[in-house]
């Protein structure tokens, strides 16, 4: 699920902020994306996947 949603938002960062940060050194424009990601992914992307893919991911849960 995690690379479900990871792999669109990696493809956004690299052709929307990429080119923004293009002037900055490799490792502090790795750390800038890399922070935005991590930040997207934990309170957008991994929640809304949870709520669209619920029951896909409790079938045959005992509840």
């Amino acid at each position: 699920m995690v690379w479900l949603g990871l792999f669109p938002l990696l493809l956004l960062a690299e052709n929307l902020i990429g080119p923004l940060l293009g002037g900055l050194p490799g490792p502090l424009r790795l750390a800038l994306v890399s922070a935005v990601l991590v930040l997207a992914m934990t309170y957008l992307v991994v929640p809304a996947l949870q709520r669209i893919l619920h029951n896909w991911l409790t079938t045959g849960v005992n509840k």
